[in-house]
């Protein structure tokens, strides 16, 4: 690596994080829209009812959302219903992952790679399409699951390997996607020839928790299975945030085959703490994948780019995976055409999250005019009137009278 190459890179992640941050002012919404005003129906509930552990725990559409309910609380009550404490939070969660990713990069990687690694780690974690998932209050679940996900996967090859059960625990209650943490852990201990002592533990405990968090769930009724159609939809899945327009479900076979043969070739006992690593975020992404093709095939004929954030670890895997072989080679033009695609992604990023917050904006304009269109059913509430019932309470209990448009 040259001299210059560092500066390069400080540069380059600096114009990144600044897009970043321009994303996030550019998308954020702080006007309750789609669930939340659910979820703050059954914040409002708890108020008159009584029955924290309840309220913190009961289902929302499969999943148990105690972090995002326990904002809700927090919101309504001492920040009177500005919903900035779901922004920080889920700014906070991304952030802490990205850090814990670059950390594992600059760590695992060819000592002459460790500040490209780590670079890239970071941006790939914080890109302008993740923000979707801060700047939407409805989307910060995805963050607080992410964050500890992660940190469950990354711990497993230390003295605190243990540690990534009750994290693998507390990631299911920021979404249920990191359900799909468990079989990883079982399949990560498989390949490192851990005893069956061990394995048993780790499939008791994930089976007995998958058990309680689905006890007293059931699906909602969906149509007859859809094979061929299930199968499309998981490949273009695999290909977020890029298969929305381009390519659809071909860039998702392609990193499905990818992956598929790093995972039979790559990451065995004696194999590198980061290849192992790369391993199980690659595993963890394919899980997602699986559990969406199961959970939401059948409900959306198109796939929201706030799914993103769960293949972010399999680009990642695959990133951590060629670092051996740039090592090996002249890698400075290939890191330096790396990190441009992501700057230029950056930027059209930013633009695309400042169309999905003006479509949301439009709706709410409509929905405080009371105009009940199409997109008011599709953005801020299925049932318009319940939602306007639930806005008139929500701020009896908080004063606050904020317009619903930015």
């Amino acid at each position: 690596m040259s001299r210059a190459a560092p500066l390069g890179i400080a540069v380059a992640l600096a114009a990144h994080l600044l897009l970043f941050a321009a994303a996030v002012r550019a998308g954020t919404v702080l006007v309750p829209f789609s669930d939340m005003y659910d979820l703050v129906a059954r914040w409002l509930q708890y108020r008159q009812d009584g029955g924290l552990l309840a309220y913190l725990f009961d289902p929302h559409n499969f999943h148990r959302l105690a972090y995002t309910r326990a904002l809700v609380a927090l919101d309504m009550g001492a920040m009177h219903g500005s919903e900035v404490a779901y922004l920080v939070v889920g700014l906070i969660a991304l952030a802490a992952a990205a850090g814990l990713l670059a950390r594992a990069a600059w760590t695992g990687a060819p000592p002459a790679l460790r500040l490209p690694a780590a670079a890239v780690a970071a941006m790939l974690v914080l890109s302008s399409v993740n923000a979707l998932d801060v700047v939407f209050p409805i989307d910060t679940p995805y963050a607080h699951a992410f964050v500890f996900g992660m940190a469950a996967l990354a711990v497993w090859d230390g003295r605190w390997r243990w540690a990534a059960l009750p994290l693998a625990m507390l990631a299911a209650l920021g979404n249920a996607v990191a359900l799909a943490l468990w079989p990883v852990l079982i399949i990560a201990a498989w390949r490192a020839r851990a005893g069956w002592r061990t394995l048993g533990a780790i499939a008791a405990v994930g089976a007995l928790f998958i058990t309680l968090y689905a006890a007293g769930q059931t699906s909602p009724p969906r149509g007859a299975f859809d094979l061929q159609a299930s199968l499309l939809y998981g490949l273009a899945w695999l290909g977020l945030p890029w298969s929305t327009r381009l390519g659809g479900p071909a860039i998702g076979l392609v990193l499905l085959a990818i992956s598929l043969l790093a995972i039979a070739s790559r990451g065995g006992p004696g194999s590198p703490t980061l290849e192992r690593l790369a391993i199980r975020l690659i595993l963890f992404s394919l899980g997602a994948a699986a559990m969406a093709v199961l959970g939401r095939s059948g409900f959306e004929p198109e796939i929201p780019v706030r799914y993103a954030l769960f293949l972010t670890p399999m680009h990642l895997g695959l990133f951590f995976l060629a670092l051996p072989w740039l090592a090996k080679r002249r890698s400075a033009p290939v890191l330096a055409a790396l990190i441009a695609a992501l700057l230029a992604q950056q930027a059209y990023g930013v633009l695309k999250v400042a169309g999905a917050a003006a479509q949301v904006c439009a709706a709410l304009a409509d929905f405080a005019a009371g105009r009940d269109t199409p997109m008011v059913k599709v953005f801020v509430h299925p049932d318009p009137q319940r939602a306007r019932a639930i806005l008139v309470e929500m701020r009896a209990q908080t004063g606050r009278n904020t317009p619903f448009a930015q």
